[in-house]
């Protein structure tokens, strides 16, 4: 059975169904993405009022003496 897609051009059967059941794999690994993406941000976000001191430091390095 081949998927013939005709994209609005005429043609038999829903060219809509067809298209995103071709490309069903894609969305599908879009989704996830951006699903672990929110996930990763939620993890990772820094409240305004706590700052961690053990990840941060005020130290800002040796200067060469040149400079």
């Amino acid at each position: 059975m081949e998927m013939s897609m005709s994209y609005g051009r005429g043609g038999s059967g829903n060219a809509t169904t067809i298209f995103l059941l071709h490309y069903l794999t894609w969305y599908a690994a879009v989704v996830a993405f951006i699903i672990m993406s929110f996930r990763r941000h939620k993890e990772i976000k820094q409240s305004k009022s706590v700052f961690d001191f053990g990840m941060y430091s005020k130290y800002s390095g040796d200067f060469h003496p040149a400079f």
